[in-house]
């Protein structure tokens, strides 16, 4: 969908009715082009940022050159906050930790689509992730989408800081996972 489209205006006057920001990633239309997105809109319903996945990871290997990534990586603010979001793949290029480790954020928002196995991501998978996000200057904020089905994303959330697991919401759990930073 697009920016203009009626269900980003839907979703914005639900936030400003529920006094609720939201944040959520889609696949955005820009006229000709695709791309993996991430919007962030704030409690009053105005859109507060837009981010678009920089690394080439989400494609599928027949998509065509409209599928596009975004130029670079930025912050925003949020309650005297530094905020950056990365999506899924951008996380384990060593160019974009670098380069994210320069804007200096005070956290990261990390919004992902996984589906391992519960014993692979328990005994492995997981700490392949605290270990790429030990890399990082600032905590990290990583939320697993959840789609129903067999073999698909069944949600979790993780909160790393300086290499370690600080709370978790464990993958395949339904809840909520309310961090402070």
């Amino acid at each position: 969908i697009s920016l203009e489209d009626d269900l980003i205006g839907k979703i914005q006057e639900m936030c400003l009715f529920y006094s609720s920001g939201l944040s959520f990633s889609f696949i955005e239309r820009l006229e000709n082009n695709l791309y993996c997105s991430n919007l962030v809109i704030y409690r009053k319903g105005n859109i507060i940022d837009l981010f678009r996945r920089k690394s080439p990871g989400w494609k599928d290997t027949s998509a065509g050159p409209n599928y596009c990534e975004g130029k670079d990586f930025h912050t925003f603010n949020y309650k005297d906050k530094r905020i950056l979001v990365a999506i899924c793949g951008d996380l384990w290029f060593d160019e974009n930790i670098a380069r994210i480790n320069e804007l200096e954020a005070d956290l990261i928002f990390w919004p992902l689509y996984i589906d391992y196995l519960k014993d692979q991501w328990d005994k492995e998978a997981k700490f392949d992730y605290r270990e790429q996000t030990s890399k990082l200057k600032a905590p990290v904020f990583m939320v697993n989408s959840y789609t129903e089905g067999l073999d698909t994303a069944k949600g979790g959330a993780y909160f790393f800081d300086g290499g370690l697991i600080i709370q978790e919401l464990a993958l395949g759990k339904a809840g909520s996972l309310e961090i402070e930073i």
